[in-house]
């Protein structure tokens, strides 16, 4: 029993000890080093890389099979728009043409002769209709009065006054009348049907003719047009990058003439998208040119309204957003197609209180730093603004004067002394 006592107490005496080494441990001064609150100039920036491109481009596409008859320009020359650049065969295409123009010659004399023909056949079918329509009328006029007189003698017939013979008469004439009638109404019918159908096959015919006129001058416009594109132009000024074609040569299949303008360079990058919120046109920016020992100003002209996926490593995807830069000061040692970095200025504060990044630390609270109050750590939370590679504005809880504690350790809290470290 006297043992297991002293055991107990070894053990009280044992934890009494470690606490005690504990408290004095924790109450030693702990070793930092401390920098003064100060106001200045933060800028927030963007980082992209890219390439330089030339705002206006073109690229002639060239269709193989065509001779080259003549060439005007060569790789690197510089143009204006509207010069020619080279010339193809178009000898074919001009036989065509003229082929097709004396098709359209012909075309056009038919409708006019058509035209002159369809007055003098129609005056003959009116005539003819004309004729029909009196010798109806007459036969018309012919056959009522035979009516009347056969209705006339049929009464005095019937009261014996003329012989059967005699009415017979009437009867044969009257029978006469009604089949010239007959006929004369065939003969109108067939005069009106043959006018008709003479229009008829006239407008038929004079619209195919039509028809084909306007489909020839389709096929005029297009060779004219393609004899035209033989005369190949340049559509913008700049400088001929890429120019393959060959006097007396064959084009080639996937053959291009390409010209880049040399009016204005533009810087195109990609932002992922944290970086890319923040940036808004107008804003300046500086560009670096691998190999080239200057740097060019520029400005944000168009930011990319939708995000891409690329792959930025081996493994990762990052959303990323097209930002085009105007370049404000290129000279004659950067081309299209150049590699270079650019920095984005996306805001600048003055006279802001600043302090170093690594200063800052956070917890459930917010922001804090651990200002130096009397040789102790006091814990201040503070508001914070934007930053840069090495420091961040404070834009509320210090004050410019105050001494705070640089990338303080965890070891560190609230109340702890420390010991200030002379540089």
């Amino acid at each position: 029993m006297k043992i297991k006592t002293r055991y107990i107490i070894l053990i009280i005496i044992i934890l009494s000890l470690a606490l005690f080494l504990a408290f004095c441990r924790g109450n030693d001064p702990i070793e930092v080093k401390t920098s003064i609150v100060e106001r200045g100039t933060i800028v927030k920036t963007v980082d992209i890389s890219g390439k330089i491109e030339a705002s206006d481009f073109e690229e002639i596409s060239i269709a193989s099979g065509s001779k080259v008859i003549e060439v005007l320009v060569e790789e690197n020359d510089i143009v204006e728009a509207g010069d020619v650049l080279a010339v193809l065969d178009s000898s074919q295409l001009m036989t065509s043409l003229e082929k097709t123009k004396l098709n359209m010659d012909q075309l056009k004399s038919d409708l006019e002769n058509l035209s002159d023909a369809d007055d003098v056949d129609r005056r003959i079918l009116e005539n003819q209709l004309d004729k029909a329509e009196e010798s109806y009328n007459q036969s018309l006029e012919d056959y009522e009065k035979s009516l009347r007189d056969l209705e006339k003698n049929k009464t005095l017939y019937e009261e014996n006054v003329i012989s059967k013979a005699s009415y017979e008469n009437y009867l044969s004439a009257f029978a006469d009348a009604k089949s010239r009638l007959e006929i004369s109404r065939l003969d109108l019918e067939n005069s009106r049907k043959n006018l008709e159908s003479y229009d008829d096959d006239n407008d038929s015919l004079a619209e195919s003719l039509r028809r084909q006129i306007k489909s020839v001058e389709i096929d005029i416009k297009d060779l004219e047009d393609s004899i035209e594109d033989n005369t190949i132009k340049a559509g913008i000024s700049g400088i001929v990058t890429e120019f393959s074609l060959k006097e007396n040569r064959t084009v080639p299949e996937d053959t291009f003439i390409s010209i880049h303008s040399d009016d204005q360079y533009n810087f195109i990058g990609y932002a992922p998208q944290e970086d890319a919120i923040l940036v808004k046109e107008g804003q300046n920016v500086e560009i670096t040119v691998k190999g080239v020992d200057r740097t060019y100003s520029g400005t944000v002209s168009r930011t990319g309204r939708t995000a891409g996926i690329e792959n930025t490593d081996g493994n990762s995807k990052t959303p990323r957003t097209e930002i085009v830069i105007g370049i404000d000061s290129r000279d004659d040692n950067i081309y299209p197609g150049f590699d270079g970095d650019a920095r984005i200025t996306v805001s600048e504060l003055d006279e802001i209180i600043v302090v170093k990044r690594e200063s800052v630390k956070k917890d459930d609270g917010g922001s804090y730093v651990f200002a130096v109050v009397n040789r102790t750590a006091s814990k201040k939370y503070v508001e914070t603004g934007i930053y840069d590679d090495y420091r961040i504005a404070v834009t509320d809880g210090l004050l410019e004067g105050e001494e705070i504690i640089d990338n303080p350790s965890p070891d560190i809290s609230n109340g702890q002394k420390i010991m200030i470290r002379e540089e």
